[in-house]
């Protein structure tokens, strides 16, 4: 049996929603380049979970649902020509569970997401640039005194989409090679999943009027977002997120 001041303090269901737009780039709307006339992109977001705490431990588990239209495309019958063509969706969930005191904070969570779109009304369905379908994150922070904090990061996700070429055509009025697109389209190729981690240490001195921290952060990554080619498209290689990056810093909290 679970009293109901007991449960309203338990247990948070929650909805959210909203319409959200994004003018044209500058360079769609110039009359050299694009097209004035052009709408901006429009998309309908919705969202509902629910949480838990009790006694410092949390879940949550959520749900969403995004509807995207007037996406801003290339017409099909003229390269040179952008007209509000495109449409698609995402839909997913996210799990989160964790730990919270005063000397300890620690989470894990785990999203499923799958994002498509069309290009323009006879096109087929395809993979969103941005579709990672698997993420995984946890952190950790530890306080072993009052002047010292300890915190670690990791990730887990989806590698980025790419599309593959098959071979190129040499133009020999502006001397440079246009690449041919392999059969199945955009993002027709999933790169390798990346990673990444942190780790940082501060100490922190409480003064009259805020509080002094000084910190070394390391962050490093093992994320590759996109192949580079050579000239002709014969060869190529992998381009990468800054593998390691540490700073030293000092901030204040008022």
């Amino acid at each position: 049996f679970v009293s109901q001041s007991l449960l309203e303090n338990l247990l948070t269901i929650y909805a959210a929603g909203g319409l959200y737009t994004r003018r044209p780039q500058y360079d769609m709307v110039l009359h050299v380049l694009g097209r004035e006339d052009l709408e901006y992109e429009k998309s309908v977001h919705a969202k509902v979970g629910a949480a838990i705490n009790w006694k410092g431990l949390f879940f949550d588990i959520s749900g969403f649902y995004k509807h995207f239209y007037d996406l801003i495309r290339r017409n099909p019958e003229d390269p040179t020509d952008y007209g509000n063509y495109g449409k698609g969706w995402a839909a997913g969930t996210e799990i989160k569970a964790g730990y919270s005191d005063k000397d300890v904070s620690g989470w894990v969570s785990y999203a499923y997401t799958k994002s498509m779109r069309k290009d323009f009304e006879a096109a087929k369905e395809r993979r969103a640039d941005a579709d990672i379908p698997h993420i995984f994150k946890a952190a950790l922070s530890y306080k072993p005194h009052k002047n010292w904090i300890l915190s670690a990061n990791t990730s887990v996700v989806s590698g980025f989409l790419a599309t593959d070429f098959d071979g190129a055509t040499y133009l020999f009025d502006a001397g440079i090679y246009v690449p041919h697109y392999e059969f199945g389209g955009t993002n027709n190729r999933r790169m390798e999943g990346s990673y990444g981690y942190g780790a940082k240490i501060e100490f922190v001195m409480p003064l009259n009027m805020f509080d002094l921290g000084i910190y070394a952060d390391l962050k490093g990554s093992g994320t590759k977002i996109d192949r580079v080619y050579n000239a002709d498209y014969t060869d190529h290689t992998g381009l990468y997120i800054t593998p390691v990056l540490g700073t030293l810093g000092v901030r204040g909290e008022f």
